[in-house]
């Protein structure tokens, strides 16, 4: 679920536009179409309002955005202001843009505990820490020349440098040659630490 030290503060004409086209959907059930609002006031269409988008994230997020089977996270918290993010085990793949310049973000726990794919570039100017199961199969797409099946492995190292040694041994390369700082954040931690700690 969506976590916001600071929950979005809506004015006037902001809450007419949830009650009058919003609230109704809801009713509804018909969350294709709050998504669909969502997006098309998101930060890329031209009734910009990341008030709203925000607003719908911390009252709505779990609900309209991670209801469904394998579901894909592209830009829906795209420059949010969400501090923190619980992700249900059904969401398999972090995509470009998803949580980029989130300034306010802290951390991001991954309850996929099988396999996910994620886009290092989807935490870009960010500094949150992500945590993902020890038992999880993790793919990392968008680093230079860094093979996606080795991810897992190297995100078992505990620090930025045993990371990149561990990308020499498995790829014969300079881990110099990297950015470590996309990877520096991603921390693994046992399935019990997911049960039993509330980060928030």
């Amino acid at each position: 679920m969506a976590y916001f030290k600071n929950p979005p503060q809506l004015n006037d004409e902001e809450k007419k536009f949830i009650f009058e086209k919003i609230k109704p959907l809801l009713q509804k059930n018909d969350l294709y179409e709050v998504r669909y609002i969502l997006f098309d006031w998101g930060p890329y269409s031209e009734t910009s309002n990341n008030t709203i988008r925000d607003f719908l994230l911390c009252h709505l997020g779990e609900n309209v955005f991670f209801k469904g089977d394998d579901m894909v996270l592209t830009s829906e918290f795209y420059h949010s202001s969400v501090s923190g993010l619980t992700l249900p085990p059904n969401i398999i793949f972090i995509g470009n843009l998803a949580f980029e310049s989130c300034e306010n973000l802290e951390y991001v726990k991954i309850l996929n505990n099988k396999e996910i794919n994620i886009d290092v570039s989807s935490f870009k100017n960010t500094n949150c820490t992500i945590y993902i199961a020890k038992t999880c199969k993790v793919s990392l797409y968008g680093v230079s020349g860094f093979e996606p099946t080795y991810a897992t492995e190297v995100l078992k190292e505990p620090t930025v440098q045993t990371r990149w040694n561990k990308v020499k041994e498995l790829c014969g390369v300079d881990g110099s040659r990297y950015d470590s700082s996309l990877l520096k954040n991603f921390k693994i931690a046992n399935d019990n630490f997911f049960k039993k700690v509330k980060l928030y």
